[in-house]
């Protein structure tokens, strides 16, 4: 299994569980090359991981309010806001460091 995708998707299912839920990855047994590997050899994508951990342990979002009910489950548009969010902090690093070295 390329090393590349199983790094891309833990990050990707850290900042979804950081954002949204409070945990980290270490938190889950996703943080477990094996068990990462294994999801996407099966076609399974970072947000329906999250999602399965949502069902799992019935999490409930941080900004989840009484008043206004809305589904526990993370959505691509989610997904693609965590991906621009670390895009970004790359950038800034990189920036920062006077690029990849």
């Amino acid at each position: 299994m390329d090393r590349h995708a199983i790094v891309r998707f833990q990050i990707l299912v850290h900042q979804l569980l950081a954002a949204h839920f409070g945990l980290s990855l270490n938190d889950t047994s996703l943080c477990e090359n094996a068990v990462v590997s294994r999801l996407i050899e099966d076609g399974i994508s970072p947000v329906l991981a999250v999602n399965g951990l949502v069902d799992k342990y019935r999490l409930n979002k941080l900004n989840a309010s009484e008043c206004l009910p809305s589904s526990p489950y993370v959505s691509e548009s989610d997904a693609l806001l965590a991906q621009m969010q670390y895009t970004d902090e790359i950038k800034q690093v990189t920036d920062i460091d006077g690029g990849w070295r």
